[in-house]
């Protein structure tokens, strides 16, 4: 038997029950709220919050 030889029907078959599960997944996180980016409070790990700006020792 010819290692090249295919069955087309399973492939296409599962070809698109892949490409189904992959685009239902694909809007699932889209529209999911989950995977949103939280903001954390920003007074907590960003020196800018405070209006201060990191100078150097020197500066002007």
């Amino acid at each position: 038997m010819d290692p090249f030889t295919y069955d087309y029907d399973t492939l296409r078959t599962v070809g698109l029950v892949l490409a189904i599960v992959m685009f239902v997944l694909g809007i699932l996180i889209a529209l999911s709220k989950k995977f949103k980016c939280k903001k954390s409070d920003p007074s907590l790990s960003d020196p800018r919050a405070s209006g201060k700006t990191p100078t150097p020792a020197g500066g002007v």
